[in-house]
């Protein structure tokens, strides 16, 4: 408004300050202008690409303010029924969203908005101080009148055109996505032991088998002082997450209407369309975050991740694993060692990430990798479908005996070695084998990242071992007869030495016994579990009988000079001696 310096007159244009109900009711936060003003109307629709996402309604109040001097323009009159710019001015300081109602006959503005602009202009002709034209702008985003009752949104979105997952009452007013997928080696990372025919109960193979959808979800949600009528949908920071959640629901569930539903497109290369439906028709998804960014001002949320596809008829798509079979053949034996690696998959859902419950963050209680993991574990630790397994890759040609066999025949190794030939044998004699069994286990959890590492070994190798001992050394000391002699020590024979005269009496025979055994135990006494001594003094005494069998000696009639047992906390100690009689 231009500066008046003159002093205000009385003259009004309208006699009796013209007429006060002329016109439509026009209220603004419960102030009625007077005079109306005239009204303009737009809709103004949000959209992305061809589709609305949200809209709003703009509402134009043109008028004048009239009075009988100035300082009843700027002020009001008495009594104060006209539109004064003082009125205008505290209008305009109003906080957040004001009541709009705008009727005659009918109710053509019903509703909830905000004032944008509010301008108060000198008009055509600067010295008329009795008038002042004024223009307020406001944007609505409800009007609750009878022709919209059931849905009060100045504009419905067409949100259902890209989620394809029934209505939902929210509006935006920006919104953009980027999705993609991925498929690698991981897409086709699967196998199946034992020739596609896998020993394991419930489990139809190992591997990492999946695609991947990388997703950048971004949205703003329509101004959030609306929402406050009645039937009215989500605003601001809600509309957006509930776009998102519902958004994200349809691509973790395939629904239709995203990248995924490739059949839409015109005449998909069939192959591709059979290797898609192969993880979108009753596949599993896993959703995973990554980002999550807030921007309570703007009303506007953006999150990024990824979300894994696993295919349809896999048993177990809460897990990747990996499965590796080694062999390793010898001599004496063989050996297979199962090793792998299992790592959990867990599905969080939106709701789980954003709208919080009061014990999100209290239990701890997100992290389910490792029980899945678990649960796979359970299905392949089991003994006898280990052996199962070991023995698919066990005895296999070349070495179907379980053992490598040696072919190289002795040989006398040259007139440097040996002058004596030997006679030939067989290089190798059959070693003793037994079924294929477990001899160790070892398995490693990471619980903060769901990941189980295993280590089976099995092995045909024979036990023998002693219960209650971890090793066990047998040691027989033949002492044949040997010619008795004495050293006669002469003075005077200086450099020649003693004198050395056989006694012509040979020494006496004699074998010496002895077992040591380390225990297997972990405490610290004495306490030796009396099974554990018999049948170490056993194995003693099946070596004497292979003395009688091998060397045709029976110790038993010689006589026993030594018979002692040592006892630790860890190691048990027997030696014994037998010597020959003189006489038969």
């Amino acid at each position: 408004m231009s500066t008046v310096n003159s002093v205000c007159d009385t003259i009004t244009i309208f006699s009796n300050g013209g007429p006060q109900d002329a016109g439509a009711s026009v209220l603004v936060n419960n102030v009625q202008l007077v005079p109306s003003p005239f009204v303009t109307l737009s809709v103004e629709k949000y959209r992305v690409g061809d589709t609305v996402i949200g809209g709003v309604l703009k509402l134009t109040l043109n008028g004048n303010i009239v009075g009988g001097s100035f300082n009843e323009v700027v002020a009001g009159s008495t009594p104060d029924n006209y539109t004064n710019i003082n009125k205008l001015l505290k209008l305009s300081q109003t906080k957040g969203c004001v009541p709009v109602e705008i009727k005659c006959a009918d109710v053509l503005i019903n509703g909830t908005g905000r004032i944008s602009t509010c301008s108060i202009n000198e008009g055509n002709q600067p010295t008329w101080v009795q008038i002042a034209p004024y223009t307020i702008e406001i944007e609505i985003y409800e009007n609750n009148t009878d022709f919209n009752i059931s849905d009060p949104r100045i504009v419905i979105p067409d949100i259902n055109d890209i989620i394809g997952l029934g209505s939902d009452d929210y509006a935006l007013k920006n919104l953009s996505e980027n999705l993609s997928w991925s498929v690698n080696e991981n897409a086709f990372d699967w196998g199946v032991p034992c020739s596609g025919s896998s020993p394991f109960g419930g489990v139809d193979g190992f591997g990492n088998r999946h695609i991947k959808l990388n997703f950048s979800i971004s949205a703003t949600g329509l101004d959030a002082c609306a929402g406050t009528s009645p039937g009215s949908g989500l605003y601001g920071l809600q509309a957006a997450e509930q776009y998102i959640s519902t958004r994200l629901t349809g691509l973790e569930q395939k629904a239709g209407y995203s990248l995924f539903d490739i059949s839409k497109y015109n005449l998909p290369p069939p192959e591709i369309e059979d290797v898609f439906n192969t993880y979108f028709i009753g596949g599993k998804s896993f959703l995973d975050f990554r980002t999550i960014n807030v921007d309570p001002l703007e009303n506007k949320i953006d999150i990024s991740g990824e979300i894994i596809y696993r295919p349809s008829g896999c048993l177990n798509p809460e897990v990747f694993t990996s499965l590796t079979v080694a062999n390793r053949l010898t001599t004496s034996d063989e050996t297979i060692t199962i090793s792998g690696n299992i790592t959990g998959l867990t599905n969080h859902s939106y709701n789980e990430i954003i709208k919080l419950n009061n014990d999100d963050f209290n239990n701890c209680s997100f992290n389910t990798k490792i029980n899945n993991a678990e649960a796979f574990l359970t299905k392949i630790n089991d003994p006898d479908q280990l052996s199962q397994l070991a023995n698919c890759y066990a005895k296999k040609p070349p070495f179907d005996q379980g053992y490598i066999e040696d072919n190289c025949e002795y040989s006398s190794g040259g007139d440097d070695v040996c002058d004596i030939t030997p006679t030939p044998i067989s290089p190798t004699q059959p070693p003793y084998i037994c079924d294929m069994r477990i001899v160790s286990s070892d398995i490693s959890r990471n619980f903060a990242a769901g990941e189980i590492s295993f280590s089976f070994v099995l092995s045909n190798a024979p036990k023998c071992d002693i219960i209650g001992t971890n090793k066990v050394d047998v040691s027989i000391t033949h002492n044949k007869p040997r010619d008795n002699i004495v050293e006669i020590i002469i003075p005077g024979r200086g450099s020649k030495g003693p004198l050395i005269q056989n006694l012509c009496c040979n020494s006496a025979e004699k074998y010496d016994i002895n077992i040591d055994a380390t225990l297997n135990k972990k405490t610290c006494n004495f306490d030796i579990k009396k099974q554990t001594i018999d049948q170490l003094r056993a194995c003693a005494e099946k070596k004497l009988k292979e003395l009688v069998v091998e060397d045709g000696i029976d110790v038993n009639c010689w006589f026993k000079v030594v018979d002692t047992k040592t006892i630790g906390n860890t190691s048990y100690k027997l030696s014994r001696s037998y010597v020959k009689p003189s006489c038969p």
